[in-house]
């Protein structure tokens, strides 16, 4: 089953930038990468496929939704890291999990406890003045925190040093281990559904090896 699908999708900012007539798609369970330097499409296409922007031609989809028309429904399955974090400064790390953790109606923390756990994040400073790999635990962690079934994961290495890159690719390696959920009663029927995973990237070796790519290049005049 196609959990994301994406059919001609273009959309033309002028000058040879943009996307033009994208078409694929992403299985249930399946783990597959945007691969291209800064430029190539990568983000646009993610920003489509997340419904914060509106395809020129083509079409995006989750689960069979319009990105765009059912933007709301489809943020209630996605798990969502953007390359470039940007938070509220006001807050601090705790104040900001909490924030979320009330938007999306989170009352058990359980979960959440063992991802800031898990990737070691100290939310207790502000957001001011944590540092940007600070910012991008407390990003992750508020990605993962509802246990989506899809995941889209935009450079999650991203503003990391090169060594710290180079630790054998640890943060990807790190995002895509799956963390142990609280036991939580289930009807003996459910199946749980496996992790959909879409994650971007300007280097081949920081995708999990054998996951299948989609290449993007810049247009040259």
């Amino acid at each position: 089953m196609s959990v994301i699908n994406v059919s001609h999708l273009t959309k033309d900012y002028g000058h040879g930038r943009g996307v033009f007539d994208i078409t694929f798609h992403v299985d249930e369970g399946e783990v597959f990468g945007f691969l291209g330097p800064n430029g190539a499409g990568k983000t646009t296409t993610i920003r489509h496929i997340m419904g914060f922007s509106k395809p020129q031609t083509g079409t995006t989809a989750i689960q069979g939704r319009d990105s765009w028309q059912h933007y709301d429904q489809n943020q209630r399955q996605i798990g969502y890291l953007p390359g470039e974090i940007a938070l509220p400064e006001a807050l601090t790390g705790r104040q900001f999990i909490k924030m979320m953790a009330e938007l999306r109606g989170i009352k058990d923390m359980r979960y959440t406890d063992s991802l800031i756990e898990r990737f070691e994040l100290d939310p207790s400073g502000g957001l001011k003045r944590m540092s940007l790999g600070m910012k991008r635990k407390l990003a992750i962690v508020t990605a993962f925190m509802h246990d989506p079934t899809i995941l889209i994961l935009d450079e999650p290495t991203s503003g990391t040093t090169n060594s710290k890159r180079s630790k054998s690719n640890s943060t990807p390696r790190k995002t895509l281990r799956p963390v142990p959920r609280p036991s939580r009663p289930r009807p003996s029927s459910r199946k749980s559904p496996s992790s959909t995973i879409a994650i971007s990237s300007n280097f081949r070796w920081q995708i999990p090896t054998s996951t299948p790519c989609l290449c993007f290049w810049p247009i040259t005049n």
